[in-house]
């Protein structure tokens, strides 16, 4: 019983950590030479929020599904389409003397935290199935630790590749990133909206 909970879990988590995963790429390309504390933290900041949000989604119930199911994709889209929009307009307007500087630094903790919450916001649709389902309190947990776990390590994993390929479009990082964020946030809406279904 325990072990199937865990296993369905971790195939949820694997499938929401999607979209963290690819952000995470594009934090990895930004930063260029990441580091251990890189990799942690953007793992820590997507894996708590992707735990946190079945739970808040299973806590508020099925009274506020219909709310979520309504907006979330909206919020979403507006939440990546400002980040990758201010990316790509400072990777643009950026000095040849100062490409260091050339974007939104990825580890700026407003940065994470409006990321993590785009990208996470599936995860409360997730916990209002678990309230549906009549889950208990205890299997709700375990299974958005699971997911938090999961998109953890993906997330941890996305740093990591995006700063061994940023190299190779290391000009082109912020553009790059930020059209990322951007195509992430437009799949979310299209999806919310039902014009496509991934």
């Amino acid at each position: 019983m325990v072990f199937n909970l865990i296993l369905t879990a971790a195939g949820l988590g694997a499938g929401l950590a999607m979209d963290a995963f690819a952000a995470a790429v594009s934090n990895g390309m930004i930063i260029k030479k990441t580091k251990f504390r890189h990799e942690f933290i953007t793992g820590i900041f997507f894996g708590f929020f992707q735990m946190l949000m079945p739970m808040i989604g299973w806590i508020s119930g099925i009274g506020l599904s219909e709310y979520i199911e309504d907006y979330a994709h909206w919020l979403a889209f507006f939440l990546l389409l400002f980040i990758g929009g201010k990316m790509i307009l400072e990777s643009l307007r950026k000095n040849r003397a100062d490409k260091e500087k050339c974007c939104e630094n990825p580890m700026d903790f407003k940065t994470l935290t409006l990321m993590a919450i785009a990208t996470s916001i599936d995860a409360m649709l997730v916990g209002v199935s678990f309230a549906a389902g009549k889950m208990t309190v205890v299997n709700a947990f375990i299974s958005s630790a699971v997911i938090g776990l999961i998109t953890f390590v993906i997330s941890f994993l996305g740093v990591k590749i995006g700063g061994k390929t940023a190299g190779k479009a290391a000009d082109k990082a912020g553009v790059f990133g930020g059209g990322i964020l951007i195509a992430i946030g437009t799949k979310i809406l299209l999806e919310g909206l039902h014009i496509i279904n991934v």
